[in-house]
């Protein structure tokens, strides 16, 4: 007792002094955050004084908050948060934890004689009540529906007193609190991180505090949940998705932690201001700078002003010389353009005569050529028109051929698939008689069987009769068309019929050609789209490649952290055998406490580093400072500098008027000089003007005469072309009438050819039916389970273009399977798991999927049960049968055999993507037990369509009664799909239905899938398929 006391003091005054030293981190910080706010107001004030000394300039920013500050803030945040969560932590794995509770009553039963004599019953009670895995009644069994139903009328208070009255181990109330929050994660978030937090405290494990963590994070609470994350131990395990929301746990509480920290600093708010300030100073600098250049530039203005005065007085003198000797040049000028006036007036008339012959001359020649050119576009037109109605017939008779050779082909094809199915009936006959042997004890049945293989026969024979007689029509039909070969030439006059027809098959190629343009839209739309969902895909990619990298990390850290953790496991094996469990509490505080410690020590260096930082700032504004003076004495220099410049622009306005006054007397006399010399240049630019419009006019007429005469030398040719031309095309139009004469000709031959065809090939399509009909009531008897036609037909509007993941739960020999695979067309199996316990089907399954290529196909020699246990199964003909575990079988028969068993939620790894988009269930009875190792599959809807064999008969032992199937998969959100392959009591030959096969479909499939957009989509590819078809047709 007095070890426990001294150990229990000892704790206590570690937890004291970790407070302490805690305490003590939080004081030196709040230390250099004042030593900061201190700073902060001394350099207020210093601006403060240098606004007062220069009103006219610009302070400097104050209040800088350094970078790291914010950091450093959350940082100790983060601690704070770390080190209360490990008080907290600690304490409730003290008090409620397993070896606790076992500790204090090793502890306590050395106090006296009795207590220890109590403790086998103690012990026997705590290993009585944490054995028990089981729920019990009055919490509502596995689903604790009980719990759930006392917090929805009480809250948690009604759960606790629900959970105080029942006696259960607190690992069992710990798991009523967590079903409880599971129910409460999507309504109530905070209720359930609080349920989650209770039951942690009842039972301590990391893989609580980890789903604590996660609570806490959706409840909004990120760092309290980040620090219950670095403190779970380091082998704790984390699934893909776990790694995510840690990841992002983390990233949160960061940017949290953050965030507070620059609103307590003013982080923002400072810098805006600093920036403001600083962008205040640039422009005042800018602006002075600016006045500088402007008064340069106004000097050198002023200067440039005064030399061009300068030179302009010098010209005006030039000038007025010249002005003189121009104007009595300007006289004989005059004279000399007078007399050229007169000339050029002479050869103006005579070149007017000349032009109006040449006008008349070519308007005649145009009026010929109108005419021409108009007789050459009606040949045009015809000539176009002819030969559009010459391919129009051509194509017409092509098509005909094409649907010719299509009728043919088709004949020859129903005539092969007519063969098939005769040899098909053949088949099945011979099935018939087997299966007639081997079932020897229900000759009723075989009378049936053998009465109606010879109705077959029978029927057999007037089939090959029938084919006879069509044998015998086909050949008087090539007879009749031998003979309408002949009479061919009689038809000419349907040329009409068939023009009427062409323009309906233009007006159908039209439209069909609208509906080609409407999907090529939809097509582009959906390539758009495709486009899109690439791009995502390949950001999904890269995010998807940057988490693996992430992961990569987290494991290689993880490793790391098991080596080191090895390392610490075998010292602590060694000190376990020296050392009880209070002296190893002991250690981990002192080791707690060496770590705050070094914390301590580098909070320390911090605080170094933020003074030598703050020394940096100060130098900082010392330089600030200096500019500022250096900045001053730069504007009194300015201001002296433009004294200088005024006194210069005074000088240089008095010298301007000077020269403003000599240049207005020098331009008076410029003004007599100019205006005698305006005179003689007006008179001069008239005779000019005049002589220049004389040459225009002159080379005018001289060029149109000569255009004049090329267009009629041309026009002449041109005549003698279209002559020719016309010539050309009146044969031309000959030639293509008879042609299309024969086209017309051929395309009546070739549209009654069609039409009997067609007559022959709708009574072949009669015949073909009627026989497939007598051929599947011959064959429904001899139907197995791979009868599953309808079912893929359905399947591909759900599945097409689709890689599925298919499960066949009693494989069998693999027909299902094959015939899928054979038959889907417009869907694939990407991967197979085949579930098979029979050895002696197991076999055969192998053999018939050797070879097989294409899918990726898994078999297995195992049953699927719920149970793990080995169970007996006895072969029954083609079917396979469950023998309970009680039945021995040491001298029984050879058939009774024992398969392992394995349930479909444990192989959920083995699928991709954990899903299963086609489940196939057939196992005689036993589909219950089946489903029930499916309950997670089902309840997350994993499973996107489900196809089983059910019974109809409630006394029935081969099947499992329907309804019992449809309210279990009712209840985890499966509807019916469809009904397939109804079979009746043919045993007792009654009309009444025995079993059946059923597709199920969930919810969440359904509802991602609706049925009106997957027939759209099916008729949209369809029709597009066909015009693609068409389209290559054209182009062959």
């Amino acid at each position: 007792m007095t070890t426990n006391q001294n150990n229990q003091a000892g704790l206590e005054s570690h937890l004291k002094e970790m407070g302490e030293e805690n305490n003590q981190l939080l004081l030196e910080l709040h230390r250099v955050q004042e030593e900061l706010e201190q700073y902060y107001l001394r350099n207020e004030e210093l601006e403060n004084a240098g606004r007062s000394a220069s009103p006219g300039d610009i302070a400097l920013a104050k209040g800088w908050v350094d970078d790291e500050l914010p950091d450093v803030l959350a940082e100790s945040h983060r601690f704070q948060a770390l080190v209360e969560t490990q008080k907290k932590i600690y304490q409730l794995e003290a008090q409620n934890s397993l070896t606790a509770k076992l500790g204090n009553i090793l502890i306590r039963s050395v106090d006296s004689p009795g207590s220890l004599l109590s403790v086998p019953g103690k012990l026997g009670k705590i290993w009585w009540t944490s054995s028990r895995q089981t729920p019990p009644r009055l919490l509502g069994g596995k689903g604790f529906d009980k719990v759930i139903a006392a917090y929805n009328e009480g809250g948690l208070d009604a759960v606790e007193k629900l959970l105080v009255g029942v006696v259960v181990s607190p690992a069992m109330r710990a798991n009523a609190y967590t079903a409880l929050a599971r129910h409460l994660a999507s309504s109530d978030r905070v209720k359930a991180a609080e349920a989650a937090r209770r039951a942690h405290a009842l039972d301590p494990k990391p893989y609580r505090l980890k789903w604590l963590a996660f609570k806490l994070h959706d409840a909004g609470d990120v760092v309290e949940a980040e620090a219950m994350l670095d403190i779970l131990p380091p082998d704790t395990s984390f699934s893909d998705s776990e790694a995510r929301q840690a990841g992002r746990l983390r990233y949160e509480a960061k940017n949290a932690r953050q965030r507070d920290a620059k609103q307590k600093t003013g982080f923002s708010e400072s810098r805006a201001a600093m920036a403001t300030k600083l962008t205040n100073l640039e422009k005042a600098r800018d602006a002075q700078a600016k006045l500088a250049a402007e008064r340069a530039r106004e000097i050198d203005g002023l200067k440039k002003v005064r030399a061009k005065l300068e030179a302009e007085k010098s010209t005006l003198a030039r000038w007025q010389a010249d002005t003189v000797r121009l104007a009595e040049e300007r006289a004989r000028k005059i004279d000399e353009l007078k007399q050229t006036q007169a000339r050029l007036e002479a050869e103006k008339s005579v070149l007017a005569a000349r032009q109006a012959g040449t006008a008349s001359l070519a308007d005649e020649r145009a009026q010929e050529i109108d005419g021409l050119k108009q007789a050459l576009a009606w040949l045009d037109a015809e000539k176009s028109a002819l030969a559009e109605r010459l391919a129009e017939t051509v194509d017409l008779a092509d098509e005909r051929a094409q649907e010719i050779d299509g009728l043919k082909h088709a004949q020859a094809q129903l005539e092969v698939e007519k063969s098939a199915l005769s040899e098909q009936q053949v088949e099945t006959e011979k099935l018939a008689e087997e299966r007639a042997q081997a079932i020897d004890g229900l000759k009723q049945a075989q009378a049936r069987l053998e009465t109606e293989n010879s109705a077959l026969a029978a029927r057999q024979a007037d089939t090959a009769k029938l084919a006879d007689e069509r044998a015998r029509e086909i050949d008087a039909l090539k007879q009749m068309q031998a003979k309408l070969e002949t009479d061919k030439s009689a038809l000419a006059g349907w040329q009409a019929d068939t023009a009427k027809l062409a323009e309906e098959r233009v007006r159908e190629i039209g439209a069909l050609k609208q509906v080609q343009g409407k999907l090529e839209a939809e097509k582009s739309a959906l390539a758009e789209r495709q486009a899109e969902t690439a791009k995502l895909a390949e950001e999904r990619a890269k995010e998807i490649d940057g988490l693996k990298q992430a992961q990569a990390k987290l494991e290689t850290e993880k490793s790391a952290l098991a080596g080191r953790q090895a390392e610490a496991a075998k010292l602590a094996e060694e000190r376990a055998r020296k050392i009880d469990e209070l002296k190893e509490a002991q250690a981990k505080l002192d080791a707690e406490k060496s770590a705050l410690a070094g914390r301590q020590a580098e909070a320390a260096k911090l605080a170094e580093e933020r003074a030598r930082k703050i020394d940096e700032l100060k130098q900082a504004q010392t330089k600030l400072e200096n500019e500022k003076s250096a900045l001053a004495a730069r504007q009194a220099d300015t201001t002296k500098l433009a004294e200088e410049h005024a006194k210069e622009i005074d000088g240089v306005k008095q010298a301007h008027a000077k020269l403003d006054a000599e240049k207005s007397a020098l331009a008076g006399r410029q003004a007599e000089a100019a205006k005698l010399a305006e005179e003689r240049a007006r008179k001069i630019e008239e005779l000019k003007q005049a002589h220049a419009t004389l040459e225009t006019e002159k080379s005018a007429l001289a060029g149109r005469q000569a255009e004049a005469t090329k267009l009629a030398e041309e026009r002449a040719r041109k005549i003698d072309e279209l002559k020719q031309t016309q010539t050309k095309l009146e044969t031309e139009k000959s030639a293509l009438a008879g042609r299309q004469a024969e086209a017309a000709k051929l395309a009546e031959e070739r549209a009654r050819k069609i039409d009997e065809l067609k007559q022959t090939q709708t009574k072949l399509e009669a015949e073909k039916t009627a026989l497939r009909t007598r051929n599947q009531i011959s064959a429904r008897k001899n139907k197995g389970d791979d009868d599953i036609d309808d079912l893929i037909v359905d399947l591909e509007m759900f599945f097409t273009g689709k890689a599925i993941v298919y499960v066949d739960v009693g494989a069998y020999v693999g027909g299902v399977f094959l015939k899928i695979k054979r038959m889907a067309k417009k869907f694939r199996i990407h991967e197979a798991h085949l579930f098979e316990p029979n050895p002696v089907s197991y076999e055969q399954l192998l053999t018939n999927l050797a070879g097989s290529s294409g899918s990726v196909v898994h078999t297995y020699n195992l049953a699927v049960s719920e149970s793990n246990e080995a169970n007996q199964l006895v072969k029954a003909g083609s079917m396979t049968k469950a023998l309970s575990n009680d039945v021995q079988i040491k001298n029984g028969p050879s058939d009774i055999f024992v398969v392992d068993c394995v349930g479909l939620d444990a192989q959920k790894s083995i699928f991709t993507d954990g899903k299963i988009n086609l489940l196939k269930i057939d196992v005689e009875g036993k589909e219950l037990d089946v489903l029930a190792s499916a309950r997670q599959l089902l309840a997350t809807q994993s499973v996107d369509i489900l196809y089983i064999e059910v019974g109809f008969n409630v006394s029935g032992t081969q099947q499992t009664y329907f309804a019992e199937i449809d309210r279990l998969l009712q209840s985890f959100g499966y509807r019916v799909l469809r009904i397939y392959e109804q079979k009746e009591e043919w045993m007792s030959d009654s009309p009444l239905l025995r079993r059946a096969n059923i597709a199920y479909m969930s919810e969440k499939f359904a509802n991602a899938h609706p049925l009106t957009l997957m027939r759209e989509l099916q008729d949209l590819k369809a029709r597009l398929n066909e015009l693609m078809a068409s389209d290559s047709k054209d182009k062959k």
